[in-house]
């Protein structure tokens, strides 16, 4: 089997859709990929190992939105227990798709190299110890804001 262009592969979906909108009566139609398994499968087979062009990449960099931060439809949202035990049932007896792969030398010499200047210097440091005004204690974990300072039991 020849693999086909993306132009081709897409001029055969759309006349396809066309044919589908016919018997449908609809001009608002469903891609026959999303609608035939075997042609979805057959179509992933054809696509596979097909090199992309930079307008394409570029296309369909500008179709995606920024999906990240604020403009991800789950932001500040999380699963309920009842689907993340269905998640989990759902991946119970699978293998890990990473499992038993193995890092190479260049990427095991990389991790192990020492951080450079700039990036110890993003790192964060031990942290700053703090001293609560009205009892004296020293301390540097959330702990000194919750119960000391304007919260602290020997205020006056």
């Amino acid at each position: 089997m020849a693999k086909q262009t993306i132009e081709e592969i897409r001029a055969e979906l759309d006349a396809l859709n066309e044919k589908m909108a016919k018997k449908r009566n609809t001009s608002d139609t469903m891609l026959i990929a999303k609608a035939d398994p075997k042609y979805r499968e057959s179509l992933s087979k054809r696509l596979k190992g097909q090199p992309k062009s930079e307008e394409h990449k570029k296309n369909r960099k500008a179709a995606m939105p920024d999906q990240s931060g604020v403009n991800n439809p789950f932001y500040d949202r999380t699963h309920t227990d009842e689907v993340r035990k269905l998640i989990s049932l759902k991946k119970k007896g699978k293998t890990p798709s990473n499992k038993g792969t193995k890092h190479t030398k260049e990427a095991l010499t990389k991790m192990s190299k020492p951080r450079s200047a700039e990036g110890k210097a993003n790192m964060r440091g031990p942290r700053q110890k703090k001293t609560c005004p009205h009892c004296g204690f020293v301390g540097a974990g959330g702990n000194m804001g919750r119960y000391h300072f304007d919260n602290c039991k020997h205020k006056q």
